[in-house]
C-alpha cells in the first residue's frame, strides 16, 4: 500500500480510490439534478472491474420517462483524479463546476453548471460521511458526501425532450468498494421546504471482521448547519419503521432528536454493484413525499429547532420484507459520542 495514495484517498472521498484495487471492484457517483419544478433526472457515472471482464459506465434515470439507460463504454474510456472530483467517461464528464452529457444514441445530450458545492466536512478525524470508518481498508463498501445542495443552471435534452434545470437544485454522493451490502435502506431530499436544506440517510447491515453490524449515517443540512447521527458518532436510532412503501426513523443522540418519515413514490430499476457486475436490481423512487423534524434535547422538554417536507423525496428500500424488518429490529452500535459542527467550521 501506497501511503501518500492511502492517505490522498481517505482525505478525498469525492476522488478516485480505484487506480490500483484488484477486482471485484466499482466505484459510482451519483448526481441528481432536479429542476425548480417537474420531474429530476440522476446520473451515475462510473467503472467496473471484474474478473473476466471491466467497462466504465454512465446510467441515466429519467423520472419523466419512467426508465433507465445504462450505457457501457471501454474501461480505457474513463479517467478520473484521485483528489477531487473529476470524471470522465466517453465524452462525457462531471466534475466540480457541472455536467456535460454526449449519449447520442439515447438523445441525451447538454451542459449544466453548478452553484458552489456544500460537501460534507473532512477532517483528519472524521474524513467524510463515514467518520473513522473511512480510515478501515478491508470494508466492502464505502460512501461519501460530495455536495449535499448546490444550485443548477442550463438544458439538457432528455430523450429528444429539452429540460431546463435553471434554479434547480443538486446533490452528488458516491460508493465504491467491491459490492453493495446485501439489503439497505437509502433516502435523500432537498427540495425541501427551506430552499438549501437537505436530508440524506443510508442504513444497512455491515459485514465486520467476520460478523456484521447494523451502521448508518444519516444528515441533515439545514439552515447553514450540518447535524450528523451516524455509528461512528455514538447517535442511536430510537424507531425505525419499514413497510413499503412508508419508512419512518427517530434517531438521536445526547444533544438532538431527528424524526423523518417518507413514502416510495414510483419505483424504477436502477443499476447496482456485485462482484459480477453492475447488475443488481434497485427499486428506486425518485419521487415520494419527505418530512423532517429536528429537536434540540432538554431536561424540560425539546426545543423545535427546524423541520420541512417536500414531494421529491428519493428512497431505496433494498432487500426483502424479512430482512428490512431485521434491519429495523436490529440492536445499534454505539461507537463514539455524538458531534455537530457547521459546514464552515475549521478542521
Amino acid at each position: 500500500m501506497n501511503p501518500r495514495r492511502y492517505l490522498t484517498g481517505v482525505l478525498h472521498p469525492e476522488g478516485f480510490h480505484g487506480e490500483r484495487t484488484p477486482p471485484p471492484y466499482f466505484e459510482a457517483w451519483y448526481i441528481k439534478l432536479q429542476p425548480a419544478s417537474g420531474p429530476c433526472v440522476a446520473l451515475i457515472p462510473g467503472l467496473f472491474r471484474g474478473e473476466r471482464e471491466q467497462y466504465s459506465f454512465v446510467q441515466v434515470v429519467y423520472e419523466q420517462a419512467r426508465t433507465v439507460a445504462m450505457h457501457k463504454f471501454p474501461a480505457a474510456d474513463f479517467e478520473a483524479a484521485a483528489d477531487r472530483f473529476e470524471v470522465r467517461v466517453g465524452d462525457n464528464r462531471f466534475g466540480l463546476d457541472g455536467v456535460q452529457l454526449a449519449l447520442p444514441e439515447d438523445e441525451t445530450h447538454g451542459r449544466i453548471e453548478f452553484g458552489p458545492l456544500t460537501p460534507w466536512t473532512v477532517t483528519l478525524r472524521s474524513p467524510g460521511a463515514m467518520g473513522w470508518y473511512g480510515w478501515m481498508p478491508w470494508l466492502q463498501c464505502y460512501h461519501g458526501v460530495v455536495s449535499l445542495d448546490h444550485d443548477l443552471a442550463g438544458e439538457l435534452t432528455l430523450r429528444g425532450t429539452p429540460t431546463s434545470f435553471d434554479a434547480g437544485k443538486g446533490y452528488i454522493e458516491k460508493d465504491w468498494g467491491h459490492s453493495f451490502p446485501s439489503y439497505h435502506v437509502w433516502l435523500q431530499c432537498n427540495r425541501l421546504t427551506r430552499p438549501g436544506d437537505c436530508l440524506t440517510a443510508a442504513i444497512a447491515r455491515v459485514p465486520w471482521m467476520g460478523g456484521s453490524f447494523q451502521g448508518f449515517i444519516i444528515g441533515l443540512y439545514a439552515e447553514g448547519t450540518l447535524y450528523r447521527f451516524a455509528t461512528h458518532t455514538g447517535a442511536r436510532i430510537t424507531s425505525m419503521r419499514c413497510a413499503r412503501p412508508a419508512f419512518s426513523c427517530v434517531v438521536e443522540d445526547r444533544r438532538f432528536r431527528l424524526e423523518f418519515d417518507a413514502t416510495q413514490g414510483e419505483t424504477l430499476e436502477v443499476l447496482g454493484p456485485t462482484p459480477s457486475g453492475v447488475d443488481r436490481v434497485i427499486d428506486e423512487g425518485l419521487a415520494g413525499p419527505t418530512s423532517f423534524r429536528l429537536f434540540r434535547k432538554h431536561r424540560d422538554g425539546d426545543e423545535l429547532l427546524s423541520e420541512g417536507q417536500s414531494e421529491f423525496g428519493s428512497l431505496e428500500l433494498q432487500g426483502s420484507q424479512e430482512e428490512l424488518d431485521a434491519l429495523a429490529d436490529g440492536r445499534w452500535r454505539r461507537t463514539r459520542r455524538s458531534t455537530v459542527r457547521r459546514t464552515d467550521a475549521p478542521p
